[in-house]
């Protein structure tokens, strides 16, 4: 039987084709990792989608039918307003200053 020469897609030798961990491990070398900003940036991504997935979902248990994007935000917004009375109550608590009007 003949042997014949393994093509190397890496162009780093025989050695690297034959052994597969190599291969991978050279191939992965050549992917840029996130940087902590982008990798902080893609989180949050993460975490919204997965809070907007469970308020649809929410939101198609208590009422039958599927969410539209103003269900969405009216939600959203009444989460805020609940949010804003804590804080307030935190804050003065707290002892600290009521927020500059804007």
């Amino acid at each position: 039987m003949e042997s014949r020469p393994s093509t190397d897609p890496t162009g780093e030798g025989p050695g690297i084709v034959d052994d597969p961990l190599r291969l991978y491990l050279h191939e992965i070398g050549k992917v840029s990792l996130l940087n902590a900003r982008d990798e902080k940036l893609l989180a949050r991504k993460i975490e919204l989608a997965r809070f907007l997935k469970e308020m649809k979902h929410d939101f198609l248990l208590r009422n039958g039918v599927p969410s539209s994007a103003t269900n969405i935000e009216l939600q959203i917004r009444a989460e805020i307003v609940k949010a804003a009375s804590l804080v307030s109550l935190i804050r003065e608590e707290l002892g600290y200053p009521p927020p500059a009007a804007s």
